[in-house]
């Protein structure tokens, strides 16, 4: 009897073997990236908060407020994280055994033992004094949560986060330029948001508000044609700053070019700062960022566009360029009226982890557009303008295209 029944169940299950494809399916498309992004967001914000902590100068009662509340929260997001995993593995666990059950095959039994024994609950289960430990520091965490809001209640902090902030000054480094040769512009900041300006005054002129630690300098060739602007932290050991947003006040860089300057080759390469540039012409262009948007509005560039950034949306509006390229591993990109018809770009390369891509009357001629967790969308006015070779691929979300390829 016993035998029967073990045969029976080793024998292949069609239905359930034809369910768990279906289910299968649903996994890779959406659960998977689900999950992905879920992770990403929680270790993220725990290592946003802990970098801050690591930044701070902690500043009487109104610090040890925000010091609560960030620690709290982030022990139990971290808890959180730590529950997602758990999760992930127990599903893991069950997807292998339904698999081997409905398609008769013996289940991979070391591969389930490991399994279970590197799941979080079992890593507790088997040390008594941290799983104590554990639940002790959740109550722990919820309560300094409690108490750095009633602190901030009764107005103790306000929660404005001023103690993470070191002190600001302004800064600012001017030099006249010539006018008859092009210039190239390198630009490396660790922090503060980038603005460029087309000034009419007849000097190059650099402004600086961010902490008072900050080095900052503008070294200019003449012989080269180079400005080299350098706004980075003093650190001996660490060289990032985490800004929430809001924290304040807010670093910033503003370059302020003269109108009648021409620059030819510019690279921006920032750490923590958005980057934005309206209505200037250069030859090449290329932005770095790894936690911030990149913005560019009435660029018109004679060959390239190179952006990048880990953390943040890319946004072009009416830009002209020959060629783009732009990449961003969380975020959206949006594209608005690039190049046109009768002038159309040789060729864009847009590719984004975790964000939608959308794209109106962008006349290019060669156009891949790749996107693992969003939708993408093109479109242009213009019927009639048809593209030599159009790549699409979302692993989750809707393509919508209306614009032709070439047979």
């Amino acid at each position: 009897s016993h035998e029967t029944e073990q045969e029976t169940v080793r024998e292949p299950q069609i239905w359930r073997a034809f369910w768990l494809v279906l289910f299968d399916v649903f996994v890779v498309v959406w659960l998977v990236p689900f999950l992905f992004g879920l992770f990403v967001s929680l270790m993220g914000t725990i290592g946003s908060m802990l970098l801050s902590l690591l930044d701070a100068q902690i500043i009487g009662l109104e610090g040890l407020v925000s010091v609560l509340f960030i620690l709290g929260v982030g022990y139990l997001l971290f808890l959180l994280a730590l529950w997602v995993v758990d999760v992930l593995l127990a599903f893991v666990h069950w997807l292998i055994k339904s698999h081997a059950y409905a398609f008769g095959v013996a289940s991979p039994k070391q591969l389930l033992h490991t399994l279970r024994a590197i799941r979080p609950q079992s890593f507790f289960l088997r040390r008594p004094v941290l799983s104590t430990l554990k639940g002790t520091l959740a109550v722990v965490g919820v309560f300094m949560i409690a108490a750095s809001l009633v602190l901030a209640f009764v107005g103790v902090g306000g929660f404005n986060f001023q103690p993470f902030v070191r002190e600001h000054i302004d800064q600012t480094e001017t030099r006249e330029v010539t006018t008859e040769e092009a210039w190239n512009l390198t630009l490396e900041s660790d922090i503060g948001a980038i603005t460029f300006h087309e000034s009419t005054d007849d000097f190059f002129r650099v402004d600086s508000y961010a902490p008072d630690d900050t080095n900052f300098e503008v070294f200019f060739n003449d012989d080269e044609g180079s400005i080299h602007v350098k706004h980075t932290l003093d650190r001996q050991w660490f060289p990032i700053s985490i800004n929430f947003g809001f924290f304040t006040p807010q670093s910033s860089l503003d370059i302020y070019v003269p109108e009648n300057v021409r620059l030819d080759e510019v690279s921006v390469s920032s750490i923590n700062g958005s980057v934005r540039i309206p209505n200037f012409s250069f030859e090449t262009l290329e932005v770095s960022t790894v936690n911030g948007s990149v913005v560019l509005d009435d660029v018109q560039m004679q060959n390239s566009i190179v952006l990048q950034t880990t953390n943040g949306r890319i946004e072009l509006n009416a830009v002209n360029a020959e060629s783009y390229e732009l990449q961003t591993t969380n975020g959206s990109v949006n594209l608005r009226d690039l190049n046109s018809p009768d002038n159309p770009g040789g060729l864009i390369d847009v590719r984004t982890v975790n964000g939608s891509i959308s794209m109106r009357n962008v006349y290019v001629s060669d156009v891949d557009l790749r996107t693992t967790n969003g939708s993408i969308s093109y479109t242009n006015d213009d019927k009639s303008f048809v593209v030599n070779r159009l790549r699409t691929r979302s692993t989750h979300g809707s393509i919508t295209v209306d614009v032709d390829e070439k047979e």
